[in-house]
């Protein structure tokens, strides 16, 4: 895939040349009706907008920069993580509190009042 500028001096028009290779050779490809090129290796489909080029992803939506959407990811990734564990540590809490409630019901069965140490 090729990202061409058919402009003159200062302008820039891009167009997108997509290229796939057949039986030795490369081919040139036409766009789809958006004007957007299949790129499998990333499952993506680039297109002109304008002057730039913009990523779509399979349901037609634009992924938007790349740097901004891995960072976006990579917070979301690290709120989900934190989320995650802040339940796990809240389940072990209750938990404790239930095994705790128990041992007390059964030191107090055997005749032993328990202390607040458990």
């Amino acid at each position: 895939m090729v990202v061409d500028d058919t402009g003159r001096g200062e302008a820039w028009w891009p167009r997108l040349l997509d290229y796939h290779l057949e039986v030795g050779a490369y081919r040139s490809q036409v766009p789809d009706a958006d004007g957007r090129a299949h790129l499998v290796i990333a499952d993506v489909w680039p297109g002109i907008r304008r002057d730039h080029l913009v990523c779509y992803d399979a349901a037609g939506w634009e992924i938007g920069n790349y740097v901004t959407v891995v960072g976006q990811a990579a917070k979301a990734a690290a709120q989900a993580s934190r989320r995650q564990r802040r339940r796990k540590k809240q389940q072990h809490g209750r938990r404790r509190k239930r095994v705790c409630a128990m041992l007390r019901e059964r030191l107090r069965a055997l005749g032993i009042e328990p202390d607040d140490a458990l």
